[in-house]
């Protein structure tokens, strides 16, 4: 049997995960009193004991993990001296410990309280550090990953036979905590927490019917233990208690209220589909958050996730209320305070503007110049119809760089779609200008209509001078387009045809649109450009695809009367096509 020791285990999740899950002989060292409630509460094996180089533990293990230890101890090499003292000879050695890479000016407040600990943490290591370290220690094989703000280390004197950087597996993960939330008599605060970390796991997972059972389970424990409900505002008692660093009995709370109400946000906007329930949860979690983290930083601590969910809830409420009361989304941003971070009032405009909220999503931008003319620019264009000054806002909004200018891109071709049905051609070139500088160049997609449009107002110079960009030619209409332009600039009906008859069969993998006439000229197109190009035997079979039996469904009757009367000048067409194998 495979043996695993923890240095440091605390309450001993991973130990009793190694027995459970992998059958492994799990051992922990720990004097802490959490250790003790761990060793009780999982019915694991915690020996309250600082590890040193000479204690029996029975033999040697296949794997010695020490997480979030290293940075606490001062004489590092001594430590990993220790840890190489109970590992086998084909053991691995796993360390984490924050990262002193990740120790920037931009990382919030609380993670750089994580990861510094003043008072707490004697060393940071950097991956270079760590990786020295552990060399130095006589290991032949380590590696060294980054984690978020965490770094993760291997170390053996046997190669790593297995991916390092590869993601914990959640599947895995959940299937444990069912495993323990199935043992009866688990402490209160245990299940609790284990329950809350379960709700999380299956709220990420997407898997919203049975996170939503979860929740309920956890929101009844909430009533009966703290005296009130997730499902009501949360009393401003409640808060005041915990404020104040009171988390425990009736109107305390317990420590996974702002997570437990996050994910029952994240459930009604995503699994129930109720907006206005969403929001009204995120602004719980948001004030929830907050009072927990007064209380931790009274003490000098704090908590990432509890600062993500202060951060990140108000924002997930507003976008939630984007589909329930858009005009209210621009109201509660002018009268905070503090301003959301710009990202989030980007996401914000995006969704009105996506939603079609486009008046809303001008006055949410009031505060970013940029973002208020991507916003102004889609009213003006499908609003107003005003392409002119459309253009000019899209244009403004193109400066901005990053997410702005992606969807000002969009724009400014979509705008200058609309603008060139009714320029003159002198105009052509001023409106086309702008697209022909687009850094990176532009796609099919923001070309390919403009290129379709141009063709049939019979603007061929102007399409021509589009089409090396239109690189994609799978959509039926571009093809059909290009075809044209072959056909009539370039004179070169047998590359029209081809072209015609490859828009054809993008044509009939589409199912029927109210467009079927148009589809119908698809095939029209290829046959007169087989007879232009004196391909009788090739326009017969081509006039076959749509009056013989093999015709679409969607195949008019005036496309074939139309097609009927091109043929009646060329008779030997006809008599070719009665020589076809019916279909």
């Amino acid at each position: 049997m495979h043996r695993y020791l923890e240095l440091g285990c605390g309450y001993g999740f991973s130990v009793d995960a190694a027995q459970r899950l992998f059958g492994w002989q799990g051992l922990g060292l720990d004097p802490s009193p959490l250790a003790q409630a761990g060793s009780i509460g999982l019915d694991i094996a915690i020996q309250p004991i600082y590890a040193t180089t000479e204690i029996d533990l029975g033999g040697r293990f296949e794997l010695v993990y020490a997480s979030e230890v290293i940075e606490h101890v001062d004489d590092p090499k001594a430590f990993i001296d220790i840890c190489t003292a109970h590992l086998g000879p084909r053991g691995i050695l796993v360390l984490t410990t924050p990262d002193a890479g990740s120790i920037q000016p931009d990382v919030p407040m609380a993670e750089l309280i994580l990861a510094l600990s003043p008072g707490h943490h004697l060393i940071l290591y950097s991956a270079d550090g760590l990786r020295h370290l552990l060399q130095a220690a006589g290991f032949e094989h380590v590696s060294v990953t980054s984690r978020g703000h965490r770094l993760v280390a291997y170390a053996s004197h046997e190669p790593l036979d297995f991916d390092v950087t590869a993601p914990l597996d959640r599947a895995l993960y959940r299937r444990y905590l069912n495993q323990v939330l199935d043992r009866p008599n688990l402490p209160a605060s245990l299940e609790r927490g284990l329950r809350h970390r379960l709700l999380k796991e299956l709220t990420n997972a997407g898997d919203y019917d049975a996170a939503a059972a979860v929740l309920q389970t956890l929101t009844a424990d909430i009533q009966q233990n703290f005296g009130f409900s997730i499902a009501a505002p949360i009393p401003e008692e409640v808060l005041d208690q915990v404020r104040i660093g009171h988390i425990g009995g009736r109107f305390g709370a317990p420590w996974c209220l702002a997570g437990t109400l996050y994910c029952a946000g994240i459930i009604a906007q995503n699994g129930q589909g109720d907006p206005g329930a969403a929001s009204r949860l995120f602004d719980q979690a948001a004030r929830v958050a907050a009072a927990f983290r007064r209380s931790y930083l009274a003490i000098g601590i704090d908590d990432g996730e509890t600062s993500a969910i202060e951060q990140d809830a108000p924002g997930q409420s507003l976008l939630a209320l984007c589909r329930v009361d858009p005009d209210a989304v621009a109201a509660r941003l002018a009268e905070k305070p503090q301003r959301l971070p710009d990202a989030w009032t980007q996401r914000l405009v995006f969704c009105l503007i996506d939603l079609g909220h486009l008046e809303a999503a001008v006055a949410a931008a009031s505060s970013n110049p940029s973002l208020r003319a991507l916003a102004q620019g889609f009213l003006s264009l499908h609003r107003h119809g005003d392409s002119g000054s459309a253009l000019t806002a899209f244009q403004q909004a193109l400066g901005a760089g990053g997410l702005v200018a992606e969807r000002a891109r969009r724009g400014l071709a979509a705008a200058t779609h609309q603008a060139i049905l009714v320029a003159t051609p002198d105009q052509l070139d001023a409106l086309l200008a702008p697209l022909r500088r687009f850094d990176p160049p532009a796609s099919t997609a923001e070309l390919g209509p403009i290129l379709v449009s141009l063709t049939d107002r019979g603007l061929l110079d102007a399409a021509a001078g589009l089409e090396p960009q239109v690189r994609d030619r799978s959509d039926w209409r571009i093809a059909n387009a290009l075809g044209m332009l072959e056909l009539l600039h370039r004179r070169n009906p047998a590359a029209a045809a081809t072209l015609f008859a490859q828009a054809w069969d993008g044509a009939l993998t589409e199912a029927s649109d109210g467009h079927d006439g148009e589809r119908c000229r698809v095939k029209h197109h290829e046959v007169m450009a087989r007879l232009i190009d004196g391909d009788g035997p090739g326009a017969a079979k081509a006039a076959a695809d749509l009056l013989g039996p093999a015709a679409p469904a969607w195949a008019t009757d005036e496309a074939r009367t139309d097609l009927k009367a091109l043929l009646a000048d060329h008779p030997n067409v006809r008599s070719i096509m009665e020589t076809l194998p019916a279909a």
